[in-house]
């Protein structure tokens, strides 16, 4: 993720580029957030960049999110791609605080 992160803020070649992680346990749920300042993910392409072999990047395979995705939910948890930003990409990983019955969803 971090990888990914900054992978866009170098293709950003504008201003002052920031990259961020932040934790925070909310919902019954621990967050990492990680956001850039960068150039942001093209609305068509929110619906494609979990799938594996997906990329945007003329270099790389296309499985890193896809791969995130997986290991998230194994621990029953998630990825999820904060869309409300003016600029850049956030990605918030999340994992439960609680045990939570399978099929269920945390307050």
């Amino acid at each position: 993720m971090l990888k990914n992160a900054s992978d866009a803020l170098l293709a950003h070649e504008t201003g002052d580029r920031q990259l961020t992680v932040t934790t925070r346990t909310v919902h019954g749920r621990a967050e990492i957030r990680i956001g850039d300042n960068g150039p942001g993910i093209a609305a068509g392409d929110r619906a494609q960049i979990f799938e594996p072999l997906y990329s945007t990047k003329s270099f790389g395979v296309g499985l890193g999110l896809s791969i995130v995705q997986q290991i998230m939910t194994q621990h029953g948890g998630g990825v999820e791609v904060n869309e409300e930003l003016e600029t850049g990409a956030e990605f918030v990983l999340w994992i439960p605080t609680v045990h939570v019955k399978e099929g269920a969803v945390p307050a």
